[in-house]
């Protein structure tokens, strides 16, 4: 009374073991193909934010460049020094290196500061004064300084007036907060001759 068990192996199929290794196997690539994607989604999003500070910098280091070049001297004293071209005090403020005011070719008083994580420009019109934001909401600026390289900002000196800033930002989204730093210095336009 002993019944064969031949008519298993007629039957067309799969044994468990062979559908438990094709699950792990198949598991296995699901993981890794998901995997791959999520860290090239990250990575893709960590090139766009650095992206946008780079762009954004770049475009305030030219628009900022552009006006420093076209400091006019200061007779008055009215932007701080008198017969100074750029100031780090505009009247009474205490002096700081993160901010910078010159008078402007319109003969306004103009300034970059930073505050709060935010570059400003002030223009000051004698009767009005106008304050606009330079950086976006989406980049926060650590660190921005300015110096005079060579003690070149007093008129009379012999040295041609030049400007040297420093500005480190980073995305506000970056959970690492990894800054990029941009240092340009700056010439003024104008011979400085007496």
């Amino acid at each position: 009374m002993f019944h064969s068990f031949n008519y298993l192996k007629n039957e067309k199929g799969y044994t468990l073991v062979e559908v438990l290794s094709a699950l792990a196997v198949a598991s296995i690539v699901v993981t890794t193909a998901m995997s791959l994607f999520i860290n090239a989604f990250s990575t893709q999003v960590k090139v766009v934010q650095r992206n946008d500070i780079i762009l954004e910098l770049n475009y305030l280091i030219n628009y900022m460049s552009r006006n420093l070049r076209m400091a006019q001297y200061d007779e008055s004293g009215e932007c701080g020094k008198v017969d100074s071209n750029y100031n780090q005090v505009k009247n009474s403020m205490v002096n700081t290196e993160n901010q910078i005011y010159f008078k402007n070719q319109e003969g306004n008083c103009q300034g970059f500061y930073l505050d709060n994580g935010v570059i400003y420009q002030e223009i000051d019109q004698g009767d009005t004064t106008e304050i606009l934001r330079l950086t976006s909401e989406l980049i926060y600026v650590k660190t921005f300084k300015v110096v005079d390289p060579i003690s070149s900002w007093e008129r009379g000196d012999g040295k041609q007036p030049r400007v040297t800033f420093i500005i480190e930002a980073y995305h506000i989204s970056d959970p690492d907060k990894k800054t990029i730093k941009l240092q340009t210095t700056v010439s003024q336009a104008s011979i400085d001759a007496e």
